[in-house]
Formats: C-alpha cells, structure tokens, sequence
C-alpha cells in the first residue's frame, strides 16, 4: 500500500521557506497565529453569512449584497493558505504525525471542490 516516509517528509519540508527564517525569529510564530485566527474570522464569518442568505435567512439583504463578501472569503482563505504554511514549515514533523492535520487537508480539499462545483 502507500508508504510514506514521514521523517524524510518533514526534513523536505523544514528546508523549504520561511521554516527556517521563523526558528530564526521568534515572534514570527505567534505572528502567523494570528494572521490565521484573523482570516478564519474573514473566511468563515463571510461564508456564514453568505450561506445562510442562500439558504433563505436574512431576506432583507439580496443575494447580490451577500454575494458580495465573497471577495473576503477569499482574502481570508489567502491569509490562512500563507500563514499556514509558514507554521507547517517551521515544524512539520509536528504537523504530520498529527491525524487531525490530514483530516483538516482532506476536508479543505474537498470544501475547495464543493466551491468549485
């Protein structure tokens, strides 16, 4: 079946940048933390917005008026995608012994095909 050699995974991984540069600096970290709690803000609050109208809520904004948060979602998903990878890179071992962070790639991926579709 699929093999993977975590180990050698994560040395890959803890090469590539800004890995390195954030072990050097050590407020960087605490920085990508929270960029990342403020594009979970814009993602999902944009998105619950958004949906709930969709879904029949808040008949007092139009569809295009909520559609229109849309362009936050996607700054917000940006900033997860950016400062996401600079905490994975500056540990990743720690990231992919961990099931949960396969269950939450797995769950973005097909979040990303829901979107899509």
């Amino acid at each position: 079946m699929f093999n993977l050699d975590i180990f050698k995974l994560s040395q890959i991984f803890e090469k590539m940048w800004p890995g390195p540069l954030v072990l050097k600096i050590g407020w960087l970290f605490p920085l990508g933390e929270s960029l990342h709690f403020i594009g979970l803000c814009l993602l999902f609050g944009s998105l619950f917005v958004i949906d709930l109208r969709l879904m029949g809520y808040f008949k007092n904004i139009s569809v295009s008026a909520a559609l229109s948060l849309l362009p936050f979602a996607i700054i917000g998903f940006l900033i997860n995608l950016a400062s996401g990878w600079l905490m994975f890179t500056s540990a990743p071992l720690t990231y992919l012994e961990n099931p949960a962070f396969f269950w939450k790639m797995a769950l973005i991926v097909i979040a990303g095909l829901n979107a899509a579709a």
